[in-house]
């Protein structure tokens, strides 16, 4: 009796399904070699290495980020309290001087104090020293004085420009060491001051640039040299 070859072609026609998937497989499966499984080892590691990268740069802007905020908090904080002092120490000048007047003579028409701009009214200080601790202020005060001679006449105005070695100019009148943002911070301070007679801001041709305004009050009595300290004495 046969029965074992008969058996076995009974089992192959009873799942043929199963045979065919199994053959299907086998002819499907692609062979790698092994140049071509060290290419892709290296394209891994190269993702790696740039997602690393991507990673490093992303906490290098988190923090550069944190400290932008950082300098922004301590610069509002800084000018709030410069602001504070200075209308406190503005307050106590005009208080100082609210009687006293810049004229010719007691019949001609007067300059009264309370007319000029408080960068105007700090300028005649003797001592801006003991006028405010602000050095912000003391420098913004430097630098009115001496913008008629340190800048130029333009139809606009006096104009001083960053050519004009403006920096230079105001470390050697107020015999320091200073960088840009500090000047900037005066130039600032200037302007605010001012109450508009001055204007600090960015020229697409010059730069960042300071300009004492032709249609001011201020700018006359700046070009006609009626604001210093001993001018006024002489006419009080």
């Amino acid at each position: 009796m046969r029965t074992l070859p008969k058996h076995k072609t009974s089992m192959s026609q009873s799942n043929p399904e199963s045979y065919n998937s199994n053959s299907h497989d086998r002819h499907n499966t692609v062979p790698v070699t092994r140049e071509e499984f060290e290419a892709l080892k290296e394209s891994h590691e190269q993702l790696q290495q740039e997602h690393e990268q991507l990673q490093s740069e992303h906490e290098q802007l988190k923090e550069k980020h944190q400290q932008l905020k950082d300098d922004l908090q301590d610069t509002q904080e800084h000018g709030g309290k410069e602001r504070a002092e200075l209308s406190a120490r503005v307050s106590d000048v005009e208080a100082a001087i609210e009687d006293e007047s810049v004229g010719v003579n007691s019949d001609e028409s007067t300059l009264q104090r309370d007319e000029l701009t408080p960068i105007e009214q700090l300028s005649q200080a003797d001592d801006i020293d003991e006028v405010t601790n602000s050095v912000s202020v003391r420098r913004a005060v430097s630098l009115f004085k001496n913008l008629h001679d340190w800048g130029s006449r333009t139809p606009k105005g006096i104009v001083l420009k960053p050519s004009d070695n403006p920096l230079k100019l105001l470390e050697a009148d107020r015999d320091e060491s200073l960088c840009w943002k500090q000047f900037y911070r005066a130039a600032e301070a200037l302007e605010r001051l001012s109450e508009g007679s001055v204007t600090f801001f960015e020229s697409t041709r010059h730069g960042r640039t300071i300009c004492l305004h032709e249609q001011s009050e201020a700018f006359e009595r700046v070009v006609n040299g009626t604001l210093s300290s001993s001018s006024a004495e002489a006419t009080t």
